[in-house]
């Protein structure tokens, strides 16, 4: 059985959201996955076999958005968004990974400091200077994906969490 690798994981929740892979130790670079989907129409959903598969190889501690429903959010799509939500951490937990939930607003003061809005246009802005190595714009799309660059600073947020024990 191959050892696993450590890592710092970043997770944006939801069909659009995306997941941040920092290795630790050595130079290995890091990666950015957008949530995998399958299905169609109203069977449309995380494929959770693909999203424990990116997992797999990790020992890792996992950080997640912590997110509610929204106001005006519908009863059926609040129902899923939180299938989806409890999915991440069924997957984590039968993986043996650890889970620790951040706030969107803890996450953003710390990662986009720098940046006067802390919207998603910083995200991107931040993911694309921190991260160069890792693309942001995935295959057959023309424009940034912002999940793939919430992770990637939920991530950068729970690797400073890390490097500060």
């Amino acid at each position: 059985m191959r050892a696993k690798r450590r890592a710092i994981i970043g997770v944006d929740p939801g069909q659009s959201g995306g997941i941040a892979v920092l290795p630790l130790g050595g130079s290995r670079q890091g990666l950015g996955y957008m949530m995998p989907i399958s299905g169609t129409g109203k069977e449309r959903g995380i494929d959770w076999r693909a999203f424990a598969e990116l997992l797999r190889p990790w020992a890792a501690q996992v950080w997640v958005e912590r997110v509610h429903s929204m106001p005006k959010q519908g009863v059926a799509s609040t129902f899923k968004f939180g299938m989806n939500y409890g999915g991440i951490f069924g997957a984590c937990g039968a993986l043996g990974l650890q889970t620790t939930l951040v706030t969107p607003q803890k996450w953003k003061k710390e990662i986009l400091s720098n940046f006067e809005e802390k919207d998603k246009q910083a995200a991107i802005d931040y993911a694309t200077l921190t991260f160069p190595e890792i693309s942001l714009i995935p295959q057959g799309r023309r424009v940034p994906q912002d999940g793939i660059a919430d992770a990637l600073c939920i991530a950068a947020y729970g690797l400073n969490q890390y490097q500060a024990k």
